[in-house]
């Protein structure tokens, strides 16, 4: 993995395990004459670690054909020592100038990548075998790798060379590669049998700032590069599959956010229109690289189109690596579009497909929207009041220590300099903000250097104290839900004091407010949303992350069907909404032992009672509900484990 800020190197069993399911079926039951014929590259080769794991495969399968098969070995080919064939210097050089292909931005990635392919060429030679060699076939004893392992761009070609879109600098730095130029013969098979690898992970923000253009230049040129703000690992998905031939393979390992996120449309549309996914090792929230919270997966395709994906759900890594456990089984190529891919199997499967049925999407009932942009809440965000005027303060939220039904308190105040009127926000002039508040002016003066380069400049004017996107500002002060976006359970409270909070797409937190015209209260949606099932179905389809949290943002609750009902059970779920609230408030308020395990005992039988409604609202069956408890019983497991 290559991303800002330093290299991971992907696992030697995670290359083995990809090496082995691409280039591994490929080559099986085939001759070495067969073998000959095929090529395997790396497109973003780094040091090599994927092409030396193709190399050592093919170097133990010809071992072992010739020692299963001595009297096919031709002359040259082999060489008997005490514990069998071994092949010759000369089989393996043949080897690795056929088979092995590799291509790195990075001259020095390359350089280091062919040296690491000569020393695993020379493992086990001796000074009498090398000497052998070249006395006997007239060759240098290292080949020229240059062809094979070459320095290019994978992703950018020659056409930018006309000169109307980059400068001959940055033509330069790119260093732009056609493959029908650098691999003639291959491509004119059609392309290479197998691509494996570890592409870069680069979000599309970091190119910005280096190299705009070239951000231009892919998304125009590939389809995975055109929703929204992508990293250049999806790119690199499409472009090694379109350099593999008819009955070719790849295997990536790659992030495995591109499932759920908006940039990964494209990619999705490709691989699953063409019916290409062939396998999937899922590792949810299990951390494959050392020293780096990536959340991953394997992903395998097939040029050829294939009827059904082989799904790995790994529950836990050390199993996966000693046995291969985990939740298995296959899913139609059918069931994968360009939407969101939530991956279940079985009777967790079948409950996810009924889910469009149980009820409309919260974004269908609800008004979702997220905190206020300042793009400088280090600024406008105070601890405490600092004797500014109140009246250009508002109570404001912050995360830590909030709970489900939480009677929550402002933990800091926001600077305001906006008035409201007629459910419009508009930003106070200068004037009006320097007489009727001169301290909160005095304040803002002092930070004006950099309230003014907020968002590279974009408010030197002269309401520059004002928000950089003035989005959300009327709506803060209606009694509300909000969620948590990253916790570890649903944790929704409701608000009735008019809490302010900041945040962008990915939170902190989201607000909801009930259309209408729904005929569902605010209680009632409370009730619904911290429950099991709520929980079950956003962890479903979230991002998992490290710790046992998952991500309650808003592309995840939205889609999350929310059940209509009669009025006897509407309020009733008002009823023990209440009553938990209140229990919440006591339970706060609780000064003995005593006191608290009774109140937390209520709770407790509330939220029982509360799901067990839930569940009749969404009409589950005896076996979905024990689904959902299981897996709301196995997510505590994972939160008390990473707690402790």
């Amino acid at each position: 993995m290559r991303k800002a800020g330093g290299v991971y190197y992907t696992p030697e069993y995670i290359v083995r395990y990809i090496v082995e399911n691409t280039v591994g079926k490929l080559i099986e039951g085939k001759s070495p004459a067969q073998i000959a014929d095929m090529k395997f590259a790396d497109i973003a080769c780094g040091s090599g670690s994927f092409l030396l794991g193709v190399y050592d495969l093919l170097i133990r399968y010809h071992t072992k054909f010739y020692n299963d098969n001595p009297g096919k070995a031709k002359k040259g080919d082999v060489a008997a020592r005490d514990d069998g064939l071994h092949l010759t210097l000369q089989k393996k050089r043949q080897i690795l100038l056929n088979n092995i292909f590799g291509v790195d931005i990075d001259m020095q990635a390359v350089e280091v990548a062919q040296l690491s392919l000569y020393l695993k060429l020379l493992q086990d030679e001796t000074p009498g075998s090398t000497r052998a060699h070249q006395l006997e076939f007239h060759e240098t004893l290292l080949p020229t790798l240059n062809k094979n392992i070459t320095c290019g761009n994978s992703l950018i070609g020659t056409d930018i060379m006309s000169g109307e879109l980059f400068e001959p600098v940055e033509e330069r730095k790119l260093n732009p590669m056609d493959y029908e130029q650098r691999f003639p013969e291959i491509m004119k098979r059609g392309g290479f049998d197998a691509v494996v690898g570890n592409p870069p992970y680069i979000r599309i923000q970091i190119m910005q700032e280096f190299s705009p253009r070239s951000v231009e230049y892919l998304k125009d040129h590939y389809a995975s590069a055109s929703k929204g703000n992508y990293d250049i690992y999806v790119v690199f998905a499409e472009r090694a599959l379109a350099l593999l031939n008819p009955k070719g393979m790849l295997g990536y390992i790659l992030p495995n956010k591109f499932f759920n996120s908006q940039y990964g449309e494209g990619l999705r549309e490709t691989l699953s229109s063409g019916k290409h996914l062939s396998h999937i090792v899922h590792f949810g929230d299990e951390q494959v690289f050392s020293g780096a919270t990536t959340y991953t997966c394997l992903l395998f395709l097939s040029k050829a189109p294939s009827q059904n994906c082989d799904l790995v759900l790994v529950k836990n890594l050390q199993g996966w690596r000693d046995k291969k456990s985990g939740d298995i089984g296959k899913v139609p190529a059918k069931s994968f579009d360009s939407q969101e891919w939530n991956l279940a199997l079985g009777a967790k499967g079948d409950l996810r497909k009924k889910l469009p049925k149980l009820g409309k999407p919260l974004g269908e009932i609800a008004h979702i929207f997220v905190g206020l942009q300042t793009s400088a809440d280090g600024i406008y965000v105070l601890p405490e009041k600092k004797g500014l005027e109140s009246g250009i303060l508002k109570p404001f939220l912050t995360t830590g220590g909030l709970s489900r039904y939480a009677d929550v308190k402002p933990t800091a105040w926001l600077i305001f300099p906006y008035k409201i009127e007629n459910e419009r926000a508009e930003a106070f002039s200068p004037e009006k903000l320097k007489s009727k508040y001169p301290k909160a002016w005095q304040y803002l003066q002092q930070n004006q250097e950099a309230l003014r380069g907020r968002d590279n400049g974009k408010m030197k004017h002269e309401k520059w104290f004002a928000y950089v996107y003035p989005k959300n500002l009327c709506v803060m002060e209606d009694p509300k839900l909000v969620i948590q976006v990253t916790a570890k359970e649903p944790t929704v409270f409701l608000d009735q004091t008019g809490l302010y909070m900041t945040g962008g797409g990915a939170g902190p937190f989201y607000c909801i407010r009930p259309h209408s015209d729904s005929g569902i209260s605010l209680r009632y949606l409370l009730g619904v949303m911290n429950s099991k099932f709520f929980g079950w179905v956003v962890r479903s389809q979230s991002t998992p992350l490290r710790g046992g949290y998952f991500k309650y943002s808003k592309q995840y609750i939205e889609t999350t069907p929310i059940p209509s009902a009669d009025k006897t059970r509407h309020d009733k779920m008002v009823e023990l909404v209440e009553q938990m609230l209140s229990a919440k408030k006591q339970l706060a308020a609780a000064q003995s032992d005593k006191d608290k395990d009774f109140y937390e005992n209520k709770c407790a039988v509330l939220d029982r009672q509360i799901d067990a409604l839930v569940y009749d609202l969404y009409g589950l069956t005896e076996d979905e509900i024990k689904i959902v408890e299981s897996a709301s019983a196995e997510a505590s497991a994972r939160k008390e484990g990473a707690t402790a």
